[in-house]
């Protein structure tokens, strides 16, 4: 993901979200830990997000495209990172 972020051709202005799937699982990746990750120099000067999901049972999606309108919405109102 830092790779990418740091690419020419991927504004600034783009906001990114990262799905956090396969939460039901015990060996899964704490979104804590995820979120820690987003606090790195790359991402942080970014609008981002972080949502905790299940692609299975659906749990954390329901709200996910409400939450990316309001990233689109703050990113053309300027109001990023």
């Amino acid at each position: 993901l830092a790779n990418l972020l740091q690419l020419p051709d991927f504004p600034a202005t783009v906001p990114v979200v990262l799905l956090a799937n396969k939460q039901d699982l015990p060996e899964a990746c704490r979104i804590v830990e995820i979120k820690q990750f987003l606090t790195s120099e790359v991402i942080r000067k970014r609008l981002s997000t972080t949502v905790s999901c299940c692609a299975v049972t659906g749990d954390g999606l329901d709200g996910l495209f409400a939450e990316i309108h309001q990233l689109i919405v703050q990113s053309r109102n300027g109001n990023g990172s």
